[in-house]
């Protein structure tokens, strides 16, 4: 969603269109993991747990899964509990 918004944006921009665009400044910084992890560990370590986060899966999850997190061990955590098992398609 935060990617076509900021495409949205950027159109806006394009047009010319200053004052609609910068209604699109609401959404949050958002980091795609595993991806961006080590961009996300920088800003992390700077708000050093003062600042709850949000974890979202991927791909029509439908809301299932999503969890809040303070620590970087609950990731890890979260990566361990979660990951794919052939048993357990």
């Amino acid at each position: 969603m935060v990617k076509n918004l900021k495409r949205h944006k950027k159109q806006l921009e394009k047009e010319g269109k200053f004052e609609d665009a910068n209604a699109y400044n609401f959404y949050p910084t958002t980091y795609n993991l595993p991806g961006d992890y080590s961009l996300f560990v920088e800003e992390f370590k700077k708000t050093a747990g003062t600042v709850w986060w949000i974890m979202k899966p991927i791909a029509k999850s439908q809301g299932k899964g999503i969890f809040l997190f303070n620590k970087l061990q609950q990731i890890a955590q979260w990566k361990n509990d979660f990951r794919w098992k052939p048993e357990s398609p």
